[in-house]
């Protein structure tokens, strides 16, 4: 079923709502405060998060408004559930209807989670990592992604090895024209590392004109799905991913 992020410190309160969602076979993971929390959303998103507001370090509205700053398109559905005297205005801060009081029944949880889950079948935007030595590059990919996809960037390839290793990604867009040839470090070297970890993941590689043969390699390799040459038309690399990730 949905794996849902438990950001609570009350230990009473994880036991009650763990055997609870673990008896209607969800999994969770359970932060103590806004800080695990976060470590916990980078490290395997979830399909709910269920919040607590009063937490230690970072309080759980500020994750959640952090969560929201980093990954604008990741709409990750919050359900929050407080003792807070209004926390109806708290989840107008975070543009939330998922709004539970403290203590609450059973079914109320269960009926509460069932339409987070529903909302974020409908809204999750697909996760896209870009990777590129150029700032400019950078630049005009995720200007032409960001309105349709859910855009990450990296400008190092030790970068973009750590992220995929973290986080799922639908498609990995790796500009190959930068980094030294033959070196494991440059675009060819990182597409085919990501083509290692997630063999059914979608790849795109971005190769200049004095690269010709390079996308013919790539592609009797199995690295790539797509090769485009830069410059592209204007929607064309939103088009080709939309085409291959749905």
């Amino acid at each position: 079923m949905a794996h849902i992020l438990l950001v609570e410190d009350d230990a009473d309160v994880v036991t009650y709502a763990r055997v609870l969602l673990e008896s209607h076979s969800h999994t969770v993971e359970v932060a103590g405060d806004g800080e695990a929390a976060m470590v916990a959303y980078m490290t395997r998103r979830p399909d709910v998060i269920l919040l607590d507001v009063f937490v230690p370090r970072i309080d759980g509205l500020r994750f959640a408004l952090k969560v929201r700053e980093t990954f604008p398109l990741d709409r990750t559905p919050v359900v929050v559930w407080t003792g807070a005297y209004e926390p109806e205005s708290i989840g107008d801060l975070l543009d939330t209807p998922h709004v539970l009081h403290k203590p609450a029944a059973s079914e109320e949880l269960l009926e509460v989670v069932r339409r987070a889950l529903g909302d974020e079948t409908k809204s999750r935007a697909l996760r896209v990592l870009v990777v590129s030595e150029s700032p400019a590059a950078l630049r005009g990919i995720v200007g032409e992604l960001r309105a349709d996809f859910d855009v990450h960037t990296a400008s190092r390839w030790d970068e973009a090895l750590a992220l995929i290793d973290v986080r799922p990604y639908e498609a990995v867009v790796v500009d190959v024209a930068t980094g030294e040839d033959n070196d494991e470090r440059d675009g060819v070297g990182i597409l085919r590392a990501v083509h290692a970890r997630y063999r059914d993941m979608a790849r795109v590689a971005l190769i200049a004109y004095e690269q010709e043969n390079l996308g013919h390699d790539l592609a009797t390799s199995g690295a790539a799905e797509v090769v485009m040459k830069r410059p592209w038309p204007d929607g064309a690399l939103s088009e080709k991913l939309h085409a291959i990730v749905g």
